[in-house]
C-alpha cells in the first residue's frame, strides 16, 4: 500500500467499480468541455428541497440551492490537460488512469465525490431477480401484471394458441433472499389481452381477452381471482347472486376497466374490439361487485369508439372518468400518427347510481402508444394526468401535462423529454412504462431501444434526473410496477426475466419502520400508525397497487394524507367520507411513511372502507 499523503491512492481507493457507475463517471469526466462542467456537482446530485411535515409544495427551478463547487476551476482545468494528454479524442479508457490524474492534482476528495454522483445513490440501480418459468423450466411469456394485497406478484401468460389456457404463475416480490414462484390452476379460458382492476375486498377482476384476436371461444367472460383463497388463491366466473354464471354484452378484445368510487364498488369496463368483424362502438359497461352482474351504459349525446383500444382512462377526485387518447393502434412500437383516436375529454354519470351520462371534449391529442398517469396533489394543481410519448416521431419525443383542477382545462405546450449525454435531440419513447413512487416523482422505464437510461420526473419542479439503464428492452406487451418495497419491477416484451430497480431514495440511509397500523380503516377515520422515530416522519402516503397490461394503467395514484405525531406513533387521516369515492375508492392499498431523507418504508397493505 502506498502512502496517500505522498498523492498516491491507496488499495482500498482502487477497488473496483461496478461496470454502470465506470461507464457513467468515464462518460461524464469524457464529455466535459469546461472546467466548470467538472469543478461542480452535477445536477443529479442536487439534493431535494426538505418537504413540509404535511405536504410538499411546488418549488420552482430558481429555489433550487446553488450547486456545491467540489474542486477550484484551476485544479479542474488541469484535469482536462491530463485527460487530452491521454487523449485528445477518447479520454480515460479505465477508472485507474482516471485515479492516478486526480492523484497527481492532489485534489482531495474529489474521486471519491464524483463516484458517488455517479453511483447508485444518484441513478438507482438494476438487477435481474429470476425468469418466470414453469415447474419443468419451460419459459412462460407473460404481458399482463397485478400487485396482490398478499405482496405477491400475479402474471398472465400471452397465451395465443387455439384452444389454450393462460397460466398465472405468482412471484414473492417481498422474498429477497430467493427467487420464489408459485403457480395456481389457471381459469378454465385465455384470458389473454384481457383487463383488469381490483375490487373493494382486494380481489382481481378480469374480462374480455381472446388471445391473439379469436383463440378463445369466451372473450365477453368476467373472471375473478382470490388471493387469499387457499395457498395459492383460487379463480372463478364472475356469478349473480343465485350463482349463475354472468357475462358482460359484448365480445371485448384490448378493454380498459377502471375501479369507481361508488360504494358498494362499481368497475367500468370500456373499449375492446369485437371478435369480427368491425361494427358500431362497443357502449361502456360496469361491473357490479355487490351482484357480480354487468350492465350497459348510456352515453347521452354519443359514446366514444376507442379506436385505439386499451384507452387511457383514469377517476377523477369529482367522479369524472377523464379520457387520455393514448393505446394502441396496431402491435409493434413504431411510431405514427393515428388520426381515428378521438379527443381527450371526461365521461360525467349523471348521479353516482345510474348508468347515464355525457362526454365532454378537451380537445385532441394523439398520443397512440404512448401512456398516462394520474398525478394527484393535496395543494393546487390538485389533479393532472401527464401523457408521456406517443404519436408520430417528433411527438413521441415529448411529454404533456393537463390541469384538471381549473373549469376549463387545458393541454399544456409540449415539452421535451430529458437527453442524456452527448444525445442532440431527446429518444423517442413508444409503449413506456412510467411508475408512479411513494414520494411523488414518475420513474419513467420502457419504450425505447436497450441501452437508453431510465428516469425520474419530479412534478413539484418539472425537472428530470437520468436513472440506470435497464438491463433489457421493454416495448410493446412489456409492464412495470411498484413493489411493496417502494422498489419498481420489470417484465414483458417477449422476455421473461424479472428485473426489479432500486430507486436513489433506498441508498439514502435507513427505511422507516411501520411497527403497527390497523388491517382497515374507513373513509376519513382517523388512525395510528405505530414506528420508532416518528419525528422523523414527513410524509405519509397510501398507493393504489398496479394491475397493468399493454403499459396501460388506470390504477395508479398516490395519495398523501394528513397526519401528526404522536407518542411513539403518527396519527394520520383517512381520505374523506364524500360521496363518489373517487380520490381514493376502495379497496387495499400500500401504507408508505417517508423520512426526511426521502425514504420510504416497507408498505403495509391496509383495506379502505367496505365492510369489516
Amino acid at each position: 500500500m502506498t502512502d496517500e499523503k505522498q498523492g498516491e491512492p491507496t488499495e482500498e481507493k482502487r477497488k473496483p467499480l461496478d461496470p454502470r457507475t465506470h461507464r457513467r463517471l468515464l462518460r461524464f469526466i469524457n464529455a466535459a468541455r469546461t472546467p466548470e462542467a467538472i469543478a461542480f456537482v452535477p445536477k443529479n446530485e442536487i439534493p431535494p428541497e426538505e418537504p413540509d411535515p404535511v405536504v410538499r409544495r411546488p418549488v420552482f427551478e430558481h429555489q433550487l440551492p446553488e450547486r456545491e463547487q467540489l474542486v477550484d476551476i484551476e485544479q479542474a482545468r488541469r484535469l482536462l490537460d491530463a485527460r487530452d494528454e491521454m487523449s485528445p479524442a477518447q479520454g480515460f479508457f479505465h477508472i485507474d488512469e482516471l485515479r492516478d490524474a486526480v492523484a497527481n492534482l492532489d485534489a482531495g476528495n474529489l474521486l471519491d465525490r464524483l463516484i458517488g454522483c455517479m453511483g447508485p445513490s444518484t441513478f438507482g440501480e438494476w438487477r435481474t431477480v429470476g425468469e418466470i418459468r414453469t415447474p419443468d423450466g419451460v419459459r412462460i411469456d407473460v404481458v399482463h401484471a397485478a400487485v396482490l394485497r398478499t405482496g405477491w406478484v400475479m402474471f398472465i401468460e400471452a397465451a395465443c394458441r387455439p384452444n389454450s389456457l393462460s397460466q398465472t404463475p405468482l412471484w414473492n416480490s417481498q422474498n429477497e433472499t430467493a427467487f420464489e414462484l408459485k403457480h395456481p390452476t389457471p381459469p378454465s379460458d385465455n384470458l389473454y389481452c384481457s383487463g383488469h382492476s381490483f375490487l373493494s375486498d382486494g380481489r382481481l377482476l378480469v374480462v374480455g381477452g381472446g388471445g391473439d384476436l379469436g383463440h378463445t371461444p369466451h372473450p365477453n367472460f368476467g373472471w375473478i381471482y382470490d388471493p387469499v383463497d387457499g395457498p395459492e388463491g383460487t379463480w372463478s366466473f364472475t356469478k349473480d347472486s343465485a350463482n349463475n354464471r354472468t357475462r358482460m354484452a359484448f365480445d371485448r378484445w384490448y378493454p380498459t376497466l377502471v375501479t369507481l368510487g361508488d360504494e358498494p364498488g362499481r368497475v367500468l369496463i370500456a373499449a375492446g374490439q369485437r371478435i369480427g368483424p368491425p361494427g358500431t362502438p362497443i357502449p361502456m359497461e360496469i361491473y357490479e361487485e355487490a351482484s357480480g352482474t354487468f350492465a350497459t351504459i348510456t352515453a347521452v349525446g354519443g359514446d366514444r369508439r376507442f379506436m385505439a383500444l386499451y384507452p387511457g382512462l383514469h377517476l377523477l377526485p369529482g367522479g369524472e372518468v377523464f379520457f387520455a387518447p393514448v393505446g394502441f393502434a396496431s402491435g409493434g412500437s413504431v411510431p405514427n400518427d393515428f388520426p381515428n383516436n378521438e379527443p381527450s375529454g371526461y365521461f360525467e354519470f349523471e348521479n353516482t347510481n345510474n348508468m347515464r351520462g355525457t362526454w365532454k371534449n378537451l380537445g385532441p391529442n394523439d398520443r397512440t402508444k404512448g401512456m398516462s398517469v394520474l398525478l394527484l396533489s393535496p395543494t393546487f394543481p390538485f389533479a393532472q394526468v401527464m401523457t408521456i410519448g406517443g404519436g408520430n416521431l417528433n411527438k413521441s419525443r415529448t411529454f404533456q401535462i393537463i390541469n384538471l383542477s381549473h373549469l376549463s382545462p387545458e393541454w399544456q405546450p409540449m415539452m421535451n423529454l430529458p437527453l442524456k449525454a452527448g444525445q442532440v435531440e431527446p429518444t423517442s419513447r413508444v409503449n413506456p412504462n412510467p411508475v408512479l413512487l411513494p414520494d411523488g416523482t414518475v420513474f419513467l422505464s420502457g419504450g425505447a431501444p436497450a441501452g437508453e437510461p431510465c428516469w425520474l420526473y419530479n412534478p413539484a419542479t418539472s425537472t428530470w434526473s437520468e436513472m440506470d439503464e435497464a438491463p433489457r428492452e421493454r416495448k410493446y406487451h412489456s409492464h412495470a410496477v411498484l413493489l411493496p418495497t417502494g422498489e419498481v419491477m420489470s417484465c414483458g416484451w417477449q422476455n421473461s426475466n424479472i428485473e426489479v430497480f432500486k430507486p436513489p431514495y433506498l441508498f439514502r440511509g435507513s427505511r422507516p419502520v411501520i411497527d403497527s397500523a390497523p388491517d382497515h380503516i374507513h373513509f376519513g377515520e382517523r388512525f395510528s400508525i405505530g414506528t420508532p422515530l416518528p419525528d422523523e416522519i414527513q410524509k405519509v402516503v397510501l398507493v393504489r397497487p398496479m394491475a397493468p397490461t399493454h403499459n396501460t394503467d388506470s390504477e395508479q395514484r398516490v395519495i398523501q394524507l394528513l397526519f401528526h405525531c404522536g407518542e411513539h406513533c403518527l396519527v394520520a387521516t383517512a381520505p374523506n367520507g364524500w360521496l363518489p369515492h373517487a380520490t381514493a375508492p376502495a379497496g387495499y392499498y400500500m401504507l408508505f411513511i417517508i423520512n426526511h431523507k426521502g425514504v420510504p418504508s416497507i408498505a403495509k397493505f391496509i383495506k379502505l372502507g367496505g365492510e369489516d
